[in-house]
């Protein structure tokens, strides 16, 4: 096994000098670089399955009340907001109607404003009779008669009050009927169909357009109920795209249903935010990497330690302010890590940035020190 070793590093020390990097080594420079620990991590087996991507928000945009269409903004394709207008109804009668309800509420506050001029002018009338109670003129019956027009006074009031109510409410319904003439995206998306088209007539309900939103995606995966357990909700799982990129989800939700024929259960998985700015779509492959084993303690090193030379993985590790040349061999990943089957130890500080062009046995400066 010593031999073996000896033989491949002898073979990566002379491929480094034949690919012409021999001068640094010569020359003596110091590198600066960043390294990261080697550390020991529970890890399971893996197993991959196929997944798709879902659009967070989809469906239809439906028509909120009755009317003609005299205007249609957008065109199949089209990329819209939140709150962009799509299409416009004819609201000539919700204009006239609106003109109608405002000038009633107008007449109410009239209204209300009479009755409580006549209930002070009667309130007066009641006063001036109470301090003639003493008096000979005073009729018991005029004073009678003067309370009670009073109490009917104030109920006017109060009936002139509960109509200003009922006016102002129907012109707040009308308000809202007439902005509902308008019909917006009532999030960020894109128009995949287009269901009216200018002089149709929308019913209340019908529907106007169907868009998705292509930006906010999840993923989903319809997993054989037998692997379940394996996982939980908030886990961190790995994922491949369809150009090979690995990148980190969550899961989101298990949803607590089998599937009788195929014995599966819908997981859905919120994607790292990185992934989203690609160009991706609903219905695009995604390979999902699930955990189906037990746990077991592995050494773990980071991914951007290793470098392939010759078809050999290895990787430089800074010993005593050296940078000391170390072939691994190395398992399955998780997250930005790989198990580490042999070549390295616990503790372990390995070069991260800057080993692209280091040398063995190159001297070097430690910029930064990481465990992530």
């Amino acid at each position: 096994m010593a031999k073996r070793y000896t033989v491949v590093l002898n073979l990566i020390i002379i491929t480094f000098i034949s690919v012409g990097f021999s001068s640094i080594l010569q020359a003596g420079q110091t590198a600066s670089v960043e390294v990261n620990k080697v550390k020991t991590q529970f890890l399971s087996e893996n197993i991959k399955f196929t997944a798709r991507l879902v659009a967070v928000q989809s469906g239809y945009v439906s028509a909120r009340i009755a009317g003609p269409v005299i205007d249609v903004r957008i065109e199949l394709g089209d990329y819209v907001e939140k709150g962009e207008i799509i299409a416009k109804t004819d609201t000539a009668l919700l204009v006239g109607e609106n003109n109608r309800l405002k000038a009633l509420v107008d007449e109410s506050i009239r209204q209300v404003a009479r009755f409580q001029s006549e209930a002070n002018l009667k309130l007066a009338e009641l006063n001036r009779l109470e301090k003639l109670q003493n008096s000979v003129v005073f009729q018991k019956s005029q004073y009678e008669d003067s309370r009670q027009k009073l109490i009917i006074a104030k109920k006017l009031i109060e009936i002139a009050i509960a109509k200003k109510s009922i006016a102002e409410a129907n012109l707040a319904i009308n308000e809202v009927n007439l902005e509902w003439s308008t019909v917006r995206a009532p999030y960020n998306g894109i128009i995949t169909a287009i269901h009216t088209e200018i002089g149709s007539w929308l019913q209340k309900g019908q529907n106007v357009i169907t868009m998705l939103n292509n930006r906010d995606l999840e993923i989903l995966a319809d997993l054989p109920a037998k692997y379940i357990s394996g996982i939980e909700q908030g886990m961190p799982i790995a994922f491949i795209s369809t150009n090979e990129e690995k990148f980190q989800a969550i899961v989101r939700k298990i949803l607590p249903e089998e599937d009788i024929l195929s014995h599966t259960r819908q997981v859905r998985f919120t994607p790292d935010s990185k992934f989203l700015k690609n160009s991706i779509a609903p219905g695009q492959s995604v390979t999902i990497i699930i955990p189906v084993g037990s746990k077991k303690d592995s050494i773990t090193v980071h991914k951007d330690a290793l470098v392939n030379v010759a078809g050999q993985t290895f990787v430089f590790v800074a010993i005593e302010g050296k940078a000391q040349i170390r072939p691994i061999t190395i398992g399955s990943s998780i997250g930005n890590r790989f198990e580490v089957i042999n070549g390295l130890q616990d503790g372990e500080q390995v070069v991260i940035r800057g080993n692209e062009r280091l040398q063995p046995g190159q001297s070097i400066k430690i910029s930064t020190k990481t465990e992530e």
